[in-house]
């Protein structure tokens, strides 16, 4: 069964597993999945209310991920 967890901090397990989805796009396709800015969410986190990470899991596997930079008076972006 999937799931999406929604939050503003991921834990380092969660985030390296992230990261590991993502080299595995990129290895894939020869396409960065994460430009540099929601890299380095994932990798050293957020200031509080700046980000908020999508993680799709199937059976305890992360299958898909998104960050979503919000900043106030600006519309958010995603990746």
């Amino acid at each position: 069964m999937s799931t999406v967890n929604v939050t503003d901090d991921l834990t380092p397990d969660l985030a390296d597993r992230v990261l590991d989805l993502a080299e595995q796009a990129q290895e894939a396709d020869g396409v960065a999945a994460l430009s540099e800015q929601p890299l380095l969410r994932v990798r050293h986190g957020a200031p509080g209310g700046s980000a908020r990470f999508h993680v799709l899991t199937d059976g305890g596997e992360v299958v898909g991920a998104g960050v979503v930079e919000r900043a106030a008076g600006e519309p958010d972006s995603a990746e």
